[in-house]
């Protein structure tokens, strides 16, 4: 299970932002992105989070949303750019296998959203 280890990484690399940052507010969402060939199983990650935010003063009370980028190629032979939804790396237009992977590979903190000073929906 990976996404425990992501779900780990995740909450590192936020509190490591939020510290180098000097901002000592509590995180109300994460937004995370990863491709489709990262093979993550985005409920799986959502209940890594939740166990392991407990352990974290900042991320506490916080949310994570998962987004999958789907996998998107692009034929070298004739140029198509396609989305795939199964594990066959072929053109959609000219059935080339000769494809490159332009998305889906990638894996990123999006965004986080932070508790206002005065918001008191945060328990502590």
């Amino acid at each position: 299970m990976h996404e425990l280890t992501i779900a780990r990484n995740i909450i590192q690399i936020v509190e490591n932002e939020l510290k180098k940052k000097g901002n000592s507010a509590k995180v109300k969402k994460v937004s995370f992105k990863a491709g489709a060939l990262n093979a993550i199983i985005p409920e799986s990650l959502v209940f890594g989070f939740d166990i392991l935010k407990k352990d974290s003063e900042l991320l506490r009370d916080s949310e994570l949303i998962v987004e999958e980028i789907p996998l998107k190629v692009k034929c070298r032979a004739c140029g198509t750019e396609s989305v795939l939804d199964g594990p066959f790396f072929f053109c959609s237009n000219c059935g080339s296998g000769d494809v490159e992977v332009v998305e889906g590979e990638e894996m990123f903190v999006e965004s986080v959203e932070l508790y206002e000073p005065e918001e008191e929906s945060y328990g502590d």
